[in-house]
């Protein structure tokens, strides 16, 4: 039987560059902003369909829980995300939590799935209830009307959706980069530029790709020989240096977890006031600091 295809994620680029909302956030909730707007995007990357209904109660508990926030702070930062589009509007007056940005940002990943991209929702009740909401489309997983459960999903195509997820998070993460530097798409070489790419992904893990692609642009290591996939081959061994040296990979939120309840343990018995900042940020400060301080060799 032909295994369902869900509408969910397990990698979102996160970019160094910083746009109003997060500039907003912090401005009025400080580092509490920025991490529940990461959390927030986490979670609507790990939910079916990319959209929460928060009528539900179970949902919008978790949705408090896993954002280390209380109800009242929760909307106050929902609502501004709405009123800054950074979320939609209209959506989140029925208390549905939608972002299209991020949902763009996801469709490369899609294109190579055999289940549709999901859809904005839209509103058809009164009374939400998932059934008054359009946009979590059924996924597609091969069950037919005709008794024969794999009739419409050949095996072949579910393969290359699999084969393909890590490639699409890695094309994902490098068009985004260089739109994000540059402005415009890259000259991307299809299939010789794809091939390179999935040649990496032989011997390195996609996770590992993406954070060599992140150095890439942030450390403007690819100023010389430029942003393009030639230039990444070029470039390659150098990346692989910076990474070691920089110790990516080397502190886990959940090893970071612990160090922050070891300062505000700290700052309770001792008086202090060290603030430590959300894990994604202090990766990325960290990273830019320690790419200044290190020696990689031309």
């Amino acid at each position: 039987m032909a295994r369902p295809q869900k509408q969910t994620v397990e990698y979102f680029p996160h970019f160094v560059h910083h746009r109003k909302t997060l500039s907003i956030l912090e401005h009025n909730w400080g580092n509490n902003g920025y991490a529940f707007w990461f959390k927030l995007l986490e979670l609507l990357g790990k939910t079916e369909g990319h959209y929460i209904d928060c009528n539900k109660q179970d949902e919008w508990d978790f949705l408090v829980s896993y954002t280390k926030s209380d109800e009242e702070t929760a909307r106050a930062v929902l609502n501004k995300l709405a009123s800054i589009d950074a979320i939609d509007k209209e959506l989140w007056e029925h208390r549905l939590i939608w972002c299209q940005k991020f949902v763009n940002n996801l469709k490369i990943l899609y294109d190579k799935r055999t289940v549709d991209m999901p859809e904005k929702p839209s509103f058809r009740d009164e009374n939400p209830t998932e059934e008054g909401f359009s946009g979590r489309k059924p996924p597609v997983s091969g069950v037919s009307g005709d008794g024969n459960p794999q009739s419409k999903v050949k095996k072949s195509k579910v393969k290359e959706s699999k084969e393909f997820d890590g490639l699409s998070a890695v094309e994902t993460s490098y068009f985004n980069l260089f739109e994000q530097e540059f402005g415009n798409k890259p000259d991307y070489k299809y299939p010789r530029d794809r091939k390179i790419i999935k040649d990496y992904l032989k011997n390195y893990p996609v996770e590992q790709i993406v954070e060599l692609l992140q150095i890439w642009f942030y450390c403007q290591i690819g100023d010389w020989n430029g942003y393009t996939i030639t230039g990444l081959i070029k470039d390659f061994n150098k990346l692989l240096v910076t990474w070691q040296k920089l110790g990516m990979n080397r502190f886990t939120p959940e090893e970071y977890d612990t160090y922050v309840k070891n300062v505000e343990k700290i700052n309770r018995e001792h008086k202090k006031n060290i603030e430590v900042p959300p894990y994604e940020k202090w990766r990325e400060e960290n990273f830019q600091r320690r790419f200044e301080e290190v020696n990689v060799p031309p």
